[in-house]
């Protein structure tokens, strides 16, 4: 049996050669509506980024079977509805997540050193007339800090790093205990009330409905 699948945005070239055995229909995201339709006429698996999948879209879809989100998380499937029609969901939890932590240990630094400010001041001329002011030279990561609100992929590849580069304590919450997080990393498992302005940098790599219920 080959499937009917519809892909929005186009997947990557080496999406494309996987699939290429299947009857795959590709659209744009200014497409929705023509996505839709070819949903409406019998396409089994829907392959999606960008926008939400509820009841409106599983409506216009009577033969779909799979939903697959090309991101980590599943906060635009309607998972309840997806449920009670028989629908699987499929999500790609290690898709970003390398490039997430980079980007906020990268964030964290990025304020320790004042970086934008820095930059902003540079562009301005003014450092040529006033010198450069003491406090844009910022501060160590070494000895601070940081506290996770979820402790996932992505939450323990920050306390990796940010382990790697002189944090001294980590406290997290998660759902769960994380041995690993405790044991190599020396992390302290916390409840998110907790939390204050003792924790110098506070990352929150958890699906949306968890930050609304934590924070």
């Amino acid at each position: 049996m080959v499937y009917r699948i519809v892909a929005i945005p186009p997947l990557t070239r080496e999406g494309r050669e996987i699939l290429r055995d299947y009857s795959v229909a590709y659209f744009r995201r200014n497409q929705l509506d023509e996505a839709i339709k070819a949903l409406s006429e019998g396409a089994e698996i829907l392959i999606f980024v960008g926008f939400k999948v509820g009841k409106e879209v599983m409506d216009k879809a009577p033969k779909l079977k799979l939903i697959i989100t090309r991101t980590s998380g599943v906060d635009d499937i309607d998972l309840n509805e997806a449920e009670e029609r028989g629908i699987c969901v499929a999500n790609q939890p290690e898709v970003i997540a390398e490039s997430v932590a980079e980007h906020v240990i990268g964030s964290i630094l990025a304020s320790l050193k004042f970086i934008v400010a820095g930059h902003e001041y540079v562009k301005s001329g003014n450092w040529e007339k006033e010198g450069w002011p003491h406090w844009f030279r910022g501060g160590l990561i070494l000895g601070r800090t940081l506290g996770l609100i979820g402790a996932g992929r992505i939450g323990t590849l920050i306390a990796s790093k940010a382990k790697c580069l002189g944090i001294l304590k980590i406290y997290y919450w998660s759902r769960s205990r994380k041995p690993y997080l405790e044991m190599s990393l020396g992390a302290e498992k916390v409840p998110s009330t907790k939390y204050s302005a003792a924790h110098k940098y506070l990352s929150t790599p958890c699906p949306k409905h968890l930050r609304q219920r934590t924070l």
